[in-house]
């Protein structure tokens, strides 16, 4: 029962921890680089624990963990 205290964090609370607006942090939940669950059509609760991976992730880079699309739309090695 190690995790039966987790804290979690609203929208408006990882925005602020993150220095963006809400309006990215749904966008991050939607597109699963960042882990949420969606209460209701605007509104997601986040695991403390999760937005700490999510600001690692971004720290050094954000390339590993979820896939996506790549970052340049051209050929590799331009």
């Amino acid at each position: 029962m190690a995790n039966a205290h987790k804290k979690v964090l609203s929208t408006k609370q990882v925005a602020k921890l993150v220095g963006v607006r809400t309006a990215s942090v749904r966008r991050f939940a939607i597109s699963g680089e960042l882990v949420g669950r969606k209460l209701t059509e605007r509104a997601w609760v986040f695991d403390e624990d999760e937005v700490a991976k999510f600001v690692r992730r971004r720290d050094r880079g954000g390339d590993e963990g979820k896939g996506g699309r790549p970052k340049s739309g051209g050929p590799e090695g331009e």
